[in-house]
């Protein structure tokens, strides 16, 4: 984190006596246009088709036609893909599902208020010839629900008429409908290319198409199919039933790692003496004490029916994934947005602030920032799958190294410090003082100075660098490292070897794991003299290891294995051996990607609370006619 963004982030903290708002400046206005986009109620757009004045011919604007003597059009392409683009559809409308519908109609792109990208028109008009620049508005966007803009096709459309286009031979060529507006010199107006469409009676029954695609979207209970049929009415408060006993059924055995298969659980017979997982024990034992799932479960149905589907199971492992994601989304975007704070938590952020613009805090910052900074290269290398354990010390080694010169040049690197602080205390509107001094202070620091820099010096940077020193020292001793006896087989280091019987008992502590312990000391005097000469040497194990022999070096050779593989933290292996290991067991090998992503991230986050309505909610979506059917577990889509 630089000093700027610290300044930025300062400033997106506006204080006010009455309300507290914290939010990003440059984007309140996109937030608040976007926002305000996204939640139309369709419902709310007026569509009267007895008073509404339809003209006879239907508009289609000749875009090469123009008041102006001249038009050229221009446009600049964004590099970065622009999701939900409603361009990305032309001519492929058929094939894409409700799902992606309804994200094109509620999620589509919206440029923000510091998009440029908008497509130009530059015109000339008069008989002077004089020349102008037309760019596409974002203000239309909001001025008229219905228009999106679309980076790809460089143009404007309207999102109702193309996801559903009325079957009229009339329309093949209609702008805004099967190709974009371009033509900006005739856009607005009583007679203006956007308010002429409006005004089509094929544009209002799009608008009534869409209205009705996303009310049975939203609300399949409410559609025509399940109003015009009791029967599909019961099926569906019946399967709605069945279903959150499922998914409660799913949940509880995902949360208590706790397999849901057994030998045969898709089995027909109706033998006890086959053991068909617990997701089906659980359910019949549910089935006791409820009579609905209980006729639902004896139900014999068809000979082949099945109780339950794997498939089932995992699109409901599936849809919790999906929803935890969305909620760690939701967190990520949930500072961005405008809040009203009460009174106690503005009082906390105003002492955020004052603590945030004080002169200790500053320096502080500076100070930890400019020493940790040499330990944060090292930190993210042995985060890596390839180190090796000698590399990992040598990284290690030179942040001490580092962290000791700075100690020892305290001085004249804080005066650098000290600079940048009272640049960063300027960017916040402040600066740089010394605190009170007191003959008597028990509480903080207190040493005797003559100015700012060295009261910081003395009482900040000097006791930092030391304690961050010793800790290095004392965590990183020489004698708690493991394996270390493993570098003497480096070519430099076995050349520094003197005393080959010493160094014989220090690899003795693997002996075990050698091929013929006897010959180690022979091993290494032939490995010494096979280095003589050789130029340039490995400088890693691993580069040693791909030149020893497994017939002439068997001990080095297993020495220098050890070395690579030795890990470098038990981080990596404590994740795989605790959910995963309980997840994933030799009995659940088979287990696919999706399902066992989804277990275990109901395993781990065990104590997040999963909304049963919202799993059942997208099952629904993703199923509608089944909810409709007999059986909602033996139907097929």
């Amino acid at each position: 984190m630089d000093y700027e963004s610290f300044a930025t982030s300062r400033d997106s903290i506006n204080v006010d006596p009455d309300t507290l708002f914290v939010s990003d400046d440059t984007n309140d206005d996109t937030n608040l246009n976007h926002s305000s986009n996204m939640d139309i109620d369709i419902n709310s757009i007026p569509v009267n088709l007895e008073n509404s004045p339809i003209p006879d011919v239907i508009p289609i604007v000749n875009e090469t036609e123009a008041d102006a003597d001249t038009a050229t059009c221009v446009s600049s392409t964004n590099p970065d893909f622009l999701s939900h683009d409603v361009g990305d559809i032309f001519g492929s409308i058929s094939s894409i599902t409700d799902e992606q519908k309804h994200v094109f109609l509620k999620d589509h792109f919206f440029p923000d208020e510091n998009y440029t990208d908008f497509i130009k028109q530059h015109i000339t008009k008069g008989k002077q010839k004089r020349q102008y620049t037309l760019s596409f508005q974002r203000s239309w966007l909001t001025q008229y629900p219905w228009l999106v803009y679309s980076p790809k096709q460089q143009g404007g459309l309207c999102k109702f008429c193309v996801l559903f286009q009325p079957k009229n031979e009339r329309i093949k060529n209609a702008v805004l409908v099967n190709r974009p507006f371009t033509n900006l010199s005739k856009a607005t107006g009583k007679d203006g290319v956007l308010q002429t469409h409006a005004n089509c009676q094929y544009h209002k029954e799009s608008v009534s198409l869409s209205s009705e695609f996303l009310n049975n979207y939203s609300k399949p209970q409410e559609s025509i199919q399940y109003k015009l049929s009791s029967i599909n009415e019961k099926n569906y408060n019946l399967n709605c039933h069945i279903l959150h006993k499922i998914v409660q059924t799913i949940v509880l055995c995902g949360k208590q790692n706790i397999a849901l298969r057994g030998h045969r659980d898709d089995s027909t017979t109706p033998s006890q003496a086959t053991n068909k997982g617990n997701f089906l024990a659980i359910l019949n034992l549910l089935a006791k004490s409820d009579d609905t799932l209980k006729t639902h479960l004896e139900s014999p149905g068809n000979k082949n029916a099945k109780y339950t589907s794997k498939t089932i199971q995992n699109e409901v492992i599936e849809i919790v994934g999906i929803l935890n994601l969305e909620n760690a989304e939701a967190l990520v975007d949930l500072p961005h947005g405008p809040w009203e704070w009460d009174r106690e938590t503005r009082t906390k952020a105003q002492g955020l602030l004052h603590t945030m613009e004080s002169s200790m805090f500053i320096v502080a910052f500076g100070t930890v920032k400019n020493c940790l900074e040499v330990i944060k290269p090292a930190a993210v290398k042995l985060q890596k799958r390839e180190q090796d354990i000698y590399s990992a010390y040598q990284y290690i080694d030179n942040a001490k190294t580092t962290i000791s010169q700075y100690r020892k040049d305290i001085d004249d690197l804080f005066r650098t410090w000290f600079k940048d602080a009272e640049a960063l205390a300027a960017l916040v509107g402040t600066e740089i003082t010394k605190p009170r001094i007191t003959g008597r202070q028990t509480n903080r620091a207190n040493a005797t100075s003559d100015s700012a820099e060295e009261y910081f010096r003395r009482n900040m940077a000097i006791p930092f660098s030391d304690h961050l020193d010793t800790e290095m020292k004392t965590r990183f001793q020489s004698q708690d490292r493991v394996g270390v006896e493993l570098f003497g087989l480096l070519p430099s280091s076995s050349k520094s070897i003197s005393d080959i019987e010493d160094f014989v008992k220090k690899l003795s502590f693997w002996k075990d794991d050698l091929v013929a312990p006897s010959s180690l000391r022979s091993e290494l005097q032939l490995w010494n003299r096979f280095w003589e000469g050789k130029d340039p040497l490995p400088d890693s194990l691993l580069g040693c290891l791909n030149v020893a022999d497994e017939d002439i070096f068997p001990n080095i050779r297993k020495l220098l294995i050890i070395g690579c593989t030795l890990p470098v933290t038990s981080c990596e292996a404590e994740r795989s051996f605790s959910t995963l290991r309980r997840t994933k067991t030799y009995l659940r090998n088979s287990i696919g990607d999706e399902r066992l992503a989804g277990l275990t991230l109901m395993n781990v986050h065990g104590d997040v609370d999963i909304n049963i309505e919202d799993i059942c909610k997208l099952f629904i979506q993703s199923h509608r006619r089944r909810m409709f059917k007999n059986s909602l577990l033996t139907a097929n889509d």
